[in-house]
């Protein structure tokens, strides 16, 4: 196999500057009272994440997920954390600026959000996942180990060590999933054959590829248009064979 393409991405993550998501995290995490049964709308969220990340497909009617407060001592960002939610809510600016890019199939369900007893527009924007078989060469992805470490007493400054420990060629997506069942794994390149999309501006993979990646399109577009809310410092390739 030769390399035919390679391409530049980045794993998203909640900004910790607190003078831009104000003082808690996630920045959303209840429900307006009277919304916030187990039969109500956090059921629903729950089971409308399910069935998207699972690949099967989107719900085929509008679930209803609106009813969220924003805390009171956090601030609305673009990108918004909740602990209902697996990723970060997209704000309408969000979404217009990023209405370009390729990022798979998807649909955005809008979700309104409660600040200071206000409702602002939001969106959830579920992704059909990829399966790894499908593209993946697993013996030529490079991955690394990692464990949490402590800059200073200040629990913002949380971050991740990469291990000196050597880790094992993987053949599949089962020997992939025994060995990080028992490490704490980070992706530095993906290897994928020749029918994987490389024009996706954003990636999502099954189970242990979870994490969402963007392109540097992505990430250019959220920095050019002051979109708040997401950090992109974790850099990951992905590199194509023939």
């Amino acid at each position: 196999m030769i390399i035919k393409n390679i391409k530049t991405f980045y794993r998203p993550g909640n900004t910790i500057d607190k003078k831009i998501t104000g003082w808690v995290f996630p920045q959303c995490q209840k429900y307006l009272k009277g919304m916030d049964s187990a039969v109500d709308t956090p059921r629903g969220v729950y089971q409308v994440q399910h069935l998207i990340n699972s690949g099967l497909t989107f719900p085929k009617d509008k679930p209803l997920l609106s009813g969220l407060q924003l805390a009171k001592s956090a601030k609305p960002t673009d990108f918004l954390s909740s602990s209902y939610f697996r990723y970060s809510l997209l704000s309408k600016k969000a979404i217009g600026c990023l209405s370009g890019l390729n990022v798979g199939t998807h649909k955005a369900y809008p979700v309104r959000i409660y600040v200071r007893n206000q409702p602002v527009l939001y969106f959830f924007v579920g992704i059909i996942p990829m399966k790894q078989a499908d593209y993946i060469h697993w013996d030529k992805c490079r991955f690394y180990e990692t464990k949490l470490a402590l800059k200073s007493a200040d629990l913002d400054s949380i971050y991740d060590k990469k291990l000196d420990t050597e880790v094992p060629v993987f053949r599949s997506v089962d020997n992939y999933d025994a060995f990080c069942a028992l490490h704490d794994l980070q992706v530095e390149e993906i290897a994928v054959n020749a029918s994987f999309p490389m024009e996706l501006d954003c990636v999502k993979f099954y189970n242990s590829f979870s994490p969402i990646f963007v392109s540097e399109k992505f990430v250019n577009t959220a920095i050019a248009n002051g979109l708040t809310g997401l950090d992109f410092e974790k850099k990951i390739k992905i590199v194509q064979y023939v």
